[in-house]
């Protein structure tokens, strides 16, 4: 039986190395270093940091972040980064989570965020160069007169509108056809059941309905 261990589990897809190669390129470009070893090298969060505060300065307090290969101040470094990201406005889904870079569990998510902090670049006002030609598309906000809401809000729903009227031509009281004439009227006589119970006559019984032979004990 063939034995996986969590990180090949955890792989959503593979890298795509155009895209991986442009988010290098570009990072080199920002951030002023080259990478030999791309996700190793910005594996400890880091250059993540620098990168943003070359986009916003002062983003990120540099005091905060430093370079180690301890795990846990290597995962506080990443999660600046994320948090980072969040304030530029970055959308949540696309930010990676600490595990996807430390762990390498999902390096096309890393890659994935790269590009959007260069896609959220273009909106802050930063010069460039940007990682592609890729962006946010700005929120299409609607404005409506006061007319035009009032209007809205006395509008009877469809719902509320009730059904349409149709011909029941043909067709008995339940809403069967009935291709006999005679048949189209449903009949006025009564069921049994809409008749009610017969008279019984209670010679013999008492109130109950109990039947006694002592003629005495007839009525209580």
């Amino acid at each position: 039986m063939a034995m996986h261990n969590t990180q090949d589990i955890a792989k959503v897809k593979d890298v795509d190395p155009e895209l991986a190669a442009q988010a290098k390129n570009w990072m080199e470009q920002i951030v002023g270093e080259q990478y030999s070893d791309f996700f190793e090298e910005i594996r400890d969060g880091v250059e993540l940091c620098k990168l943003l505060n070359k986009i916003q300065p002062g983003l990120i307090a540099e005091k905060k972040f430093k370079p180690s290969k301890v795990v846990f101040v290597a995962r506080a470094n990443i999660q600046l980064f994320i948090e980072g990201c969040k304030k530029l406005g970055i959308p949540e889904t696309d930010c990676i989570e600490t595990r996807d870079l430390f762990d390498k569990q999902n390096l096309s998510a890393v890659i994935t965020n790269i590009e959007a902090v260069s896609k959220i670049a273009k909106k802050t006002g930063f010069g460039g160069p940007f990682m592609n030609q890729k962006t946010y598309s700005d929120k299409n906000k609607r404005e409506f007169s006061a007319a035009t809401l009032a209007k809205g809000k006395s509008a009877v729903p469809m719902m509320a509108k009730g059904g349409i009227a149709h011909a029941n031509k043909g067709m008995d009281g339940y809403g069967i056809v009935k291709t006999d004439k005679s048949m189209q009227n449903p009949s006025q006589v009564q069921s049994v059941w809409a008749q009610g119970a017969k008279k019984v006559d209670n010679k013999g019984m008492d109130g109950y309905g109990i039947v006694k032979t002592d003629k005495d004990q007839q009525h209580p």
